[in-house]
């Protein structure tokens, strides 16, 4: 597509003469059991885990149990259907490339810049930082479903200059055009 291209259509099929449509602030939220496939060996089965439980679905990190919450998933889901607390089954899968850009496609939206859940809030140092190295993994693999749509937002850890500068360079190797 163009701006030189009056009437360029948009997916949603709109006649549409400006260009592009560029969502410059979506969000994205890996799986929860995203880590597990992505921390080192060594540290998987320190990954946050799931929990079932009569009352609800439970995140289980660090000896920490909170509620699973839908607030940030609830693309596809009417306003007066929304709710905050939930089963991970409720929730419509945006996490996978095919619905996210099923969504685009029916809002209209030709790309999208992705800020996302990041990395484990964990005190653990190596942890904490082998989370923003999986974290970026998964999101650039996400995106190269759609690499001309889809457009990741890295993540880099600021308690020291040395270690941010580190990050975004290796960010930077692997093709992130922005980071957070």
């Amino acid at each position: 597509m163009s701006e030189a291209d009056p009437a360029i259509k948009t997916p949603a099929g709109e006649d549409w003469a400006y260009g592009p449509i560029f969502d410059a602030d979506a969000h994205i939220d890996p799986p929860h059991d995203m880590w597990k496939d992505y921390l080192p060996a060594h540290l998987k089965d320190r990954a946050p885990k799931i929990l079932h439980e009569e009352d609800g679905d439970y995140i289980e990190f660090e000896g920490n149990r909170r509620p699973f919450m839908m607030i940030s998933n609830q693309a596809g889901r009417e306003g007066k259907n929304f709710k905050m607390k939930g089963r991970l089954e409720e929730v419509r899968k945006v996490w996978e490339p095919a619905t996210r850009l099923a969504d685009m496609d029916a809002d209209g939206m030709d790309a999208a810049l992705l800020f996302g859940g990041g990395p484990l809030g964990s005190f653990d140092n190596e942890l904490y930082l082998a989370s923003y190295e999986a974290y970026s993994r998964w999101v650039m693999d996400f995106c190269s479903v759609a690499p001309d749509r889809l457009f990741p937002v890295g993540y880099v850890p600021m308690r020291d200059i040395d270690e941010t500068c580190q990050h975004v360079e290796r960010l930077a190797k692997m093709g992130f055009k922005a980071i957070n």
